[in-house]
C-alpha cells in the first residue's frame, strides 16, 4: 500500500479536491504555455512542433506520477476549443451557447 492507496477519498473527507488540485499543479508547475484551473489543463504555442512536446512533458509527468486523465476530454492540436465554458479561437472568445443559455433561461422569482 502507498501513499496514493486509494482511487477514490473516502466519504466524508472535504478536503479531497483541494489536495488533488495542489498535487496536480505542483506536478505540471514547470510546463510553459498552460493555462490550469482545477482539473482543466489548457496548453497552447503556434507551431506543431513545440505544441508536441509540451503536450509530451505533461503525458509523461502525468504518466510518471500516476495521474489519470480523461481521454474525452483530450484534444491535440485544435485551433478551437471549448476551455471552462468558454469557446476559445486564435481571434478571441466567447461564452460557449450553454452558459449564454443558462443566463437567459434563469427563473426569476416574482
Amino acid at each position: 500500500m502507498g501513499k496514493y492507496h486509494y482511487n477514490h477519498t473516502p466519504m466524508g473527507h472535504c478536503f479531497a479536491s483541494y489536495a488533488y488540485t495542489k498535487r496536480f499543479n505542483d506536478l505540471n508547475e514547470g510546463i510553459a504555455n498552460k493555462h490550469m484551473c482545477t482539473d482543466n489543463s489548457l496548453f497552447y504555442d503556434v507551431s506543431f512542433p513545440k505544441s508536441f512536446w509540451y503536450i509530451g512533458s505533461f503525458l509523461g509527468t502525468c504518466s510518471k506520477n500516476g495521474e489519470v486523465l480523461h481521454l474525452e476530454k483530450f484534444k491535440f492540436c485544435q485551433q478551437e476549443v471549448k476551455f471552462l465554458r468558454f469557446h476559445l479561437e486564435w481571434e478571441g472568445y466567447q461564452p460557449t451557447g450553454n452558459r449564454l443559455a443558462a443566463i437567459r433561461d434563469f427563473p426569476i422569482l416574482s
